[in-house]
């Protein structure tokens, strides 16, 4: 005698996919430290993992590598891909932040925090409606990054300088975060 599957014998579908993504997105949002003083970015980090971050001068696709690496030390060396899609914004600003916190031996959090500031999304606190106003600033403020709009000495990317020697919107990640840790640390390159 066969059993007819009715919706209540069914064993429900997991997408084990969707529910890796949601545990590394948790992970993710959980290595910036944002101050206690202050309040929530769920929003906010739902906009930087879903927007897609794309390079535009030589040598920032060391950038996507940095995102794809936060993805194996999530697995901890496991050969399991979370999910085959591309890098995200908040994975970069991660990426980033380990690579300036080494720099200045300081906590990575804190420098993701840091570079959220220098970016203008700590004003974005939440509550706000993924659908409303908000949203839309944030993913500008998000593609002004990506597509290199902002200000020629920084202002308005990551590494914003006071007195910048070349136009920074057409300078490698890489040494924008280099000559702001230079400028930040004055004392950390005399030798």
């Amino acid at each position: 005698m066969t059993r007819l599957a009715t919706p209540e014998s069914v064993d429900p579908v997991v997408d084990s996919s969707l529910f890796q993504r949601a545990k590394y997105f948790k992970w993710l949002c959980n290595r910036v430290h944002i101050p206690v003083d202050r309040g929530t970015y769920d929003a906010v980090f739902h906009v930087m993992f879903a927007t897609e971050y794309v390079w535009v001068i030589g040598n920032d696709d060391n950038r996507i590598s940095d995102g794809r690496l936060l993805r194996q030390v999530y697995l901890n060396g496991s050969q399991e891909n979370i999910y085959d899609e591309p890098v995200k914004f908040l994975e970069v600003l991660l990426g980033l932040s380990e690579r300036v916190a080494f720099l200045v031996n300081e906590e990575p959090g804190d420098w993701a925090w840091r570079l959220m500031c220098n970016l203008g999304l700590d004003a974005f606190q939440d509550p706000f409606e993924p659908t409303d106003y908000m949203t839309s600033r944030v993913t500008e403020i998000l593609e002004r990054v990506v597509w290199r709009t902002y200000n020629p000495d920084g202002n308005g990317g990551f590494f914003p300088l006071t007195n910048p020697e070349e136009d920074q919107r057409r300078v490698e990640i890489w040494y924008q975060m280099t000559a702001y840790i230079e400028q930040t640390y004055p004392d950390l390159f005399d030798m």
